[in-house]
């Protein structure tokens, strides 16, 4: 079995302090786009169980049961993102009230 070759790529990235936290900022952006979208869509699916028991008049309880635990299951994720989401924006933050200067070696840093 043969061993892949991978190209040698040594990419030259220039972006600058204030580009890269607009690039973290909007990265967290279209996370919340996303997070929304997933909650927009479960919604539909309980809405969608909720008109489905008023026409049947009741479901099985066990159903019931698995459904409100994988609701639960998803709702614990969301809120799992949305603390990292949070994490990330207070350092970014922290970073950004540290503009100009680098504490590792006290010189201008690039804007």
């Amino acid at each position: 079995m043969s061993q892949p070759n991978i190209p040698d790529i040594t990419p030259e990235i220039s972006v600058t302090k204030k580009e890269a936290l607009s690039l973290l900022l909007s990265s967290i952006a279209m996370e919340e786009l996303a997070l929304s979208n997933l909650i927009n869509a479960e919604a539909d699916n309980i809405l969608a169980l909720a008109s489905l028991i008023k026409k049947e008049g009741c479901l099985p309880s066990r159903s019931l049961q698995q459904i409100q635990q994988n609701t639960a299951q998803f709702i614990e994720g969301i809120v799992i993102k949305q603390w990292l989401a949070l994490n990330r924006l207070d350092r970014i933050i922290h970073l950004a009230g540290h503009e100009g200067t680098c504490e590792c070696c006290h010189s201008e840093v690039e804007e």
